[in-house]
């Protein structure tokens, strides 16, 4: 039996471990995304604490929705602005423990969104201008 050094033998497992997570799949390459774009299915942190990611991940959904909106793709929008209510839905009752008058506020400006989107024509600018106070109101949030 041949005996390698204990560095040799670390470096070879190393090595093995590199080679076997390395892929050369142009596709797997296109397909992956940012951890920003997919956030952890679920935060684990103290009651009285909002998850810095979760939050995080509100500003994403509202960029998103922006930038969809922007380009006058309302169904993307949509899409995006469903994400940020699946985000809010998880974070929502600390908020409102932290601030009754930050979540009340949020929550109406979230449902006139979501009224503006539904419209079979929405006003772009009325919109963007929800999103932009959504944008402000979620920074706002009390850590």
């Amino acid at each position: 039996m041949i005996r390698l050094p204990k560095f040799l033998f670390v470096a070879l497992i190393s090595l093995v471990t590199l080679v076997g997570c390395t892929t050369t799949s142009t596709d797997q390459a296109s397909t992956e995304t940012s951890p920003a774009d997919n956030p952890p299915a679920s935060v684990v942190s103290a009651p009285e604490e909002i998850p810095t990611q979760g939050v995080d991940s509100l500003v994403v959904a509202v960029n998103k929705t922006k930038e969809a909106v922007e380009a006058g793709n309302f169904e993307i929008a949509k899409k995006e602005f469903q994400g940020f209510d699946e985000t809010w839905g998880k974070l929502e009752g600390e908020i409102k423990a932290k601030s009754s008058d930050g979540y009340e506020s949020i929550e109406k400006t979230m449902d006139e969104i979501s009224a503006a989107l539904k419209e079979s024509t929405p006003n772009k600018d009325l919109v963007l201008e929800k999103l932009e106070s959504l944008s402000k109101q979620i920074t706002t949030i009390p850590q």
